[in-house]
């Protein structure tokens, strides 16, 4: 596996790498968020990843995977704080010690490979890095096996 390197986005170049794999597994090849992503740039992203960890995958030299990590504290929606129920933890935890886990992508050609894994491990590092607490994700219901 010593071919992929797993990182945090660097630069507007990885991120805008990152938004258009998005693009391209969502928007042009599943259908979805058709509505809100960017097609003259060929690009899904939203206002969650200008405080979020973007996550990407390189294989020589070219953006094969890609994930997010958003901490609670930072512009997290009305939405995504009902879908994952955060006041029910904030008890307990405080929010900046809560992250929520998503956009975890891998390009088809690359899939056979364990980068999902990979992703995740590097996900972690940073955590724990961070000092997060609780990790929340979802998924659509035929990925919860993956």
């Amino acid at each position: 596996m010593s071919d992929y390197v797993i990182r945090i986005a660097r630069d507007e170049a990885d991120r805008r790498a990152a938004f258009n794999l998005r693009y391209e597994l969502y928007v042009a090849q599943q259908g979805l968020f058709d509505d809100v992503a960017d097609h003259e740039r060929r690009e899904l992203s939203d206002e969650v990843d200008e405080h979020a960890a973007i996550f990407v995958a390189e294989h020589e030299g070219k953006i094969v995977g890609t994930a997010r990590l958003q901490w609670c504290n930072h512009g997290l929606d009305a939405q995504d704080r009902e879908l994952f129920d955060i006041e029910r933890f904030t008890d307990l935890v405080d929010e900046s010690e809560i992250a929520i886990g998503g956009r975890l992508l891998v390009h088809p050609d690359h899939r056979r490979q364990p980068i999902p894994a990979l992703i995740m491990i590097r996900m972690v590092e940073e955590l724990v890095e961070r000092g997060t607490e609780l990790v929340l994700s979802d998924c659509e219901p035929h990925l919860v096996n993956t």
